[in-house]
């Protein structure tokens, strides 16, 4: 997936490494100390299994299988997956990123810029969970990304303001960025 040789908690926080069961190769010792697979969630069990590989103290060296061993092809068709398009789905993703945060918190040992760009991610999550009518989902967003405690850079302050803002602000902060990318084509 190109990403062999980065940092792999870098790329995690910064929301560039979407951990799924086709990427990691743990070893027996590793999954050990991760523990067994979250069988109560109907999605994100890969996503919150890697964050909890990824946030154990001490932080595991995971390495990457350098080459390509099998490729993936999706047919758009339903996906067990597409759960996320829903209230219960958004639950979980929000579940699995309260756990990256507390891993954060807890271990202490992640690069600022890093941690600034998760609580970035997480106000952006607020945002759509907003827009989506889900305000309480939007509000535990925001809960989470202040937990952080970090500076944001300049879109993480604006993603919180819309954040904060509710569901019009959320709605109208979409329509603006479809527009912006219609007129930047």
């Amino acid at each position: 997936y190109g990403h062999v040789g980065d940092d792999q908690f870098s790329l995690l926080l910064r929301g560039r490494l979407w951990p799924n069961t086709l990427r990691p190769a743990f070893t027996r010792t590793l999954i050990g100390r991760i523990g067994p697979w979250n069988e109560s969630m109907k999605t994100f069990q890969d996503y919150e299994y890697a964050i909890r590989a990824f946030t154990l103290k001490p932080r595991p060296q995971v390495e990457a299988i350098r080459e390509i061993l099998a490729s993936a092809r999706r047919d758009g068709g339903d996906r067990m997956s597409n759960i996320f398009l829903t209230h219960e789905g958004r639950s979980l993703r929000i579940h699995c990123e309260r756990l990256l945060c507390q891993g954060v918190v807890r271990t202490g040992e992640f690069d600022p810029e890093d941690v600034s760009q998760l609580a970035s991610r997480i106000y952006g999550l607020a945002i759509r969970s907003n827009a989506s009518g889900w305000p309480d989902l939007g509000l535990q967003c925001i809960e989470l990304a202040q937990q952080l405690n970090i500076k944001l850079d300049r879109l993480g302050r604006r993603r919180r303001r819309v954040a904060h803002g509710g569901r019009l602000a959320a709605k109208l902060y979409g329509l603006l960025g479809s527009a912006k990318q219609a007129l930047s084509r």
